[in-house]
């Protein structure tokens, strides 16, 4: 029965550039309808006895028939088909939701899932489901056909049922895209639940309407009036009316046959041609007694537009770019400031002043040789000057003023209108971490540990983009710590341990960062392990292990093909992966720690920027170079004189309230474009030796930086102060250089290119291996 339906993914009943609209719509929902439908599943595997867990997996496999069919997946639909008809026995309790069927379940919304992003990938996947509708049947009696009338549902006393005919009104939101689209899909959810005889207007002519804002459908059914909202509620909709239909004989008479609504065909049924419509007095609501939050987020998902990603992107771009505008016309405003300083004005006045007295010293009887006509003549044009050059100063100052709160009115409007559009990027992180409930519990069984997920913070925000890219990551770092961090539940009964083992899943937001926490509370990581494959790898010598602290063994992990594992799995062991973890973290401009406690388990902690789009960076020059630091990794800046500068190890260093911080300077950690050998010639930090003999009010301007626990000074000409980098992606030529992170375009137009903090540290690590005999040296 399965192959008989089973179709290309080709949306059957719709046709070129429609198919493409309704295709997005349908990704969209299902996409979403899949997560819901996983999360009701484990909520169900946890509580069995959740009713409403249990009516949500019910409806959304209910949804996905009918938008399948819709589109032609028969494949999906006989599959989802099969599932809702088995969710039915369970809630009229003639089947039970056993271990073996909530597996197959997941295992088809798997399938569901790879179906969908191979579709949005634009691939034509087949929908065949046969194998897992065969797997289905095997477990129990599964319906042997599809059937053409809506499933029953177990409508619980308070539940008011409607009967008969009535009219279902939806309302849409003012300037609504593709509401023919909306009314289309809203069609054919309600076909599953009972019989559309028509709508008004008509399905052909839905399409052909400019501005849809409500439609009319007739409709019969034995649902109750709350399930029929919930199914007409999608994204768009602002109200819905149900409205008792007391003329349906006169309905019945004039309709033509309603079109049969069959598996091999789930296109909208037709449709008639007008409804009549019963008298006003008649036009009472049936409203069913919703609790207050179920009318909350109702009117909350009216109000909900769904919108591309790409766009809010080149809305922020937009955004970026009037950040840049501004902040020429605030440069602007600095550097005509000294221009209208009323020092200026006197200084002028002042010359004048002088001029006269010369001339007044040159009158008759002052030792003067001209006449008094003429230098009468002379000091009137003097006196018109001054009067004309005042008059010019008094409306330059105050054109001035104005340009000057102009300017800052527009920075107010650029901040807030920055914020707003940041506000329009951030989406929860809960959709994000409640994915790894499917994750935990499917390894947790193939490992056969017991493992709890606690998630905490999951409506703490976060830009779209970042929690697109940080699935992978996370991933890995959970697997590690359920497939190496947490003991076997045996194990920990001997250890004294709780028999489940906890994984903890956090996220809060500080400052203008986001923080998030994978912590176990397994056997922690084995920095014996960790040393002995240090050394067996030729790493570092025994001697240089000896100088190195616990979180610096630790970090070790974080480098290619690095793996303690004893045995391969293929969850982990090959020491691929923690790196990339790493890598891709830096990507996003965040860092990662991990901290460690024997038999109390492993953290690793992420902290991330809200946005990638604009960054609060940290001026400096170098050179002929300008450059940003992201603010977050600059811990303080102090400018140290020579004398205080020592060399310790072959590695200069500073004292800064006791703390020794090693030293990096710039002209010798990065070499682009032989930076390096031309830093030989200029700047204040080219050769530090040569400065020694200097006084000793002479020094440097040292950014100390911090990152994953550790501290790092660099060296820098000149500090420009601080402002907001606008982000932009780096060309080809240089988007393989070690050590820049991007770039941005200050207000003057010229460009400077932000450093990865976390490669600085890497290379002057570099250097610290190997020393140079150009590195000056100084010992005191």
């Amino acid at each position: 029965m399965a192959d008989n339906l089973s179709s290309s993914a080709d949306g059957g009943s719709f046709h070129g550039d429609e198919l493409d609209e309704y295709r997005q719509v349908y990704l969209d929902e299902t996409d979403e309808e899949l997560e819901s439908l996983v999360q009701a599943l484990l909520t169900l595997e946890e509580d069995p006895q959740n009713g409403n867990a249990l009516n949500e997996a019910f409806r959304l496999l209910h949804t996905m028939k009918g938008t399948s069919g819709l589109m032609g997946y028969l494949g999906v639909s006989e599959l989802t088909h099969q599932l809702e008809s088995r969710f039915e026995k369970i809630r009229s309790h003639e089947e039970t939701l056993t271990r073996e069927l909530m597996n197959l379940v997941l295992k088809a919304t798997d399938f569901l899932r790879t179906f969908i992003e191979e579709l949005r990938k634009g691939g034509n996947p087949s929908d065949d489901a046969s194998a897992l509708i065969e797997e289905l049947n095997r477990l129990g009696q599964a319906p042997a056909a599809v059937s053409t009338a809506p499933a029953k549902s177990v409508p619980s006393p308070s539940t008011r049922t409607l009967g008969g005919a009535f009219r279902v009104r939806v309302k849409f939101i003012a300037g609504l895209q593709l509401a023919d689209l909306k009314a289309r899909l809203i069609l054919a959810r309600l076909a599953n639940l009972g019989e559309v005889i028509g709508s008004e207007p008509s399905i052909e002519d839905v399409t052909s309407l400019d501005d849809l804002t409500q439609f009319t459908i007739l409709f019969s059914s034995d649902r109750d009036a709350a399930e029929i909202r919930k199914i007409a509620s999608v994204d768009g909709v602002e109200s819905i009316e149900i409205l008792p239909g007391l003329m349906e004989m006169a309905v019945e008479e004039r309709r033509p046959p309603a079109v049969e609504i069959s598996q091999d065909s789930f296109s909208p049924p037709a449709v008639m041609e007008s409804i009549v419509t019963p008298a006003p007095q008649t036009d009472a609501e049936i409203t069913p007694d919703l609790p207050p939050e179920a009318e909350t987020a109702r009117r909350a998902a009216a109000e909900t537009v769904r919108v591309e990603v790409h766009r809010l992107d080149r809305l922020m771009n937009l955004t970026g770019e009037l950040l840049v505008t501004n902040a020429h016309f605030a440069q602007l405003t600095q550097e005509m400031l000294p221009l209208f300083k009323r020092g200026s004005f006197n200084s002028k006045v002042k010359d004048l002043s002088d001029r006269l007295r010369q001339r007044l010293s040159g009158l008759p009887g002052q030792g003067g040789s001209r006449g008094p006509t003429d230098l009468l003549a002379e000091f009137a044009e003097d006196l018109d000057l001054l009067e004309r050059l005042t008059v010019r100063w008094e409306e330059g100052r105050s054109r001035f003023t104005q340009i000057a709160e102009t300017v800052d009115q527009l920075s107010r409007v650029s901040n807030n209108l920055q914020k707003r559009v940041l506000d329009t990027r951030m989406v929860p992180v809960g959709p994000l971490f409640n994915r790894f409930k499917r994750v935990v519990r499917d390894l947790a069984a193939e490992r056969d540990k017991q493992v709890q997920l606690v998630i905490r913070g999951e409506r703490t925000e976060l830009d779209k983009r970042m929690i697109d890219e940080l699935g992978d990551p996370l991933l890995h770092l959970m697997r590690n710590s359920i497939d190496h961090g947490l003991e076997t539940s045996s194990e920990r009964q001997r250890l004294g341990k709780p028999e489940v083992g906890t994984i903890v899943l956090e996220a809060a937001h500080r400052g203008n960062n986001v923080f998030i926490q994978i912590s176990d509370d397994g056997a922690g990581l084995n920095i014996a392990k960790i040393r002995q494959r240090i050394l067996e790898r030729g790493l570092l010598s025994s001697a240089e292990l000896e100088t190195y602290s616990e979180s610096q063994i630790v970090d070790f992990i974080w480098r290619p093909g690095f793996s303690t594992a004893k045995q391969i799995t293929d969850i982990s062991g090959r020491g691929v992966g923690m790196d990339i973890v790493k890598n891709r973290i830096s990507e996003l401009s965040g860092s990662i720690e991990v901290r460690t406690e024997a038999q109390r388990g492993t953290t690793f902690s992420i902290r991330l920027p809200l946005t990638l789009a604009i960054i609060r960076s940290l001026m400096i020059r170098f050179h002929e170079g300008i450059y940003s630091i992201p603010l977050d990794d600059v811990r303080e800046i102090v400018f140290m004189p020579w004398d205080r500068i020592h060399t310790v190890h072959h590695r200069q260093t500073i004292e800064v309230r006791g703390q020794f911080i090693p030293l990096a300077r710039m002209d010798t950690i990065f070499t682009w474009n032989d930076l390096s050998a031309t830093s030989q010639a200029t700047g204040p930090t080219a050769t530090l030796a040569a400065e020694t003999n200097s006084a000793p009010t002479h020094g440097v301007n040292v950014v100390i930086l911090q990152s994953s626990g550790r501290t790092l000074g660099l060296c820098v000409d000149e500090l420009l102060g601080g402002a907001n980098i606008v982000i932009k992606s780096l060309t080809e030529n240089f988007k393989n250089i070690f050590g820049l992170s991007g770039a941005s375009v200050k207000g003057d137009g010229t460009v400077c290119l932000m450093l990865d903090t976390a490669a600085i540290f890497e290379l002057a690590a570099r250097q610290t291996k190997a020393p140079s005999s150009a590195s000056p040296e100084r010992v005191s």
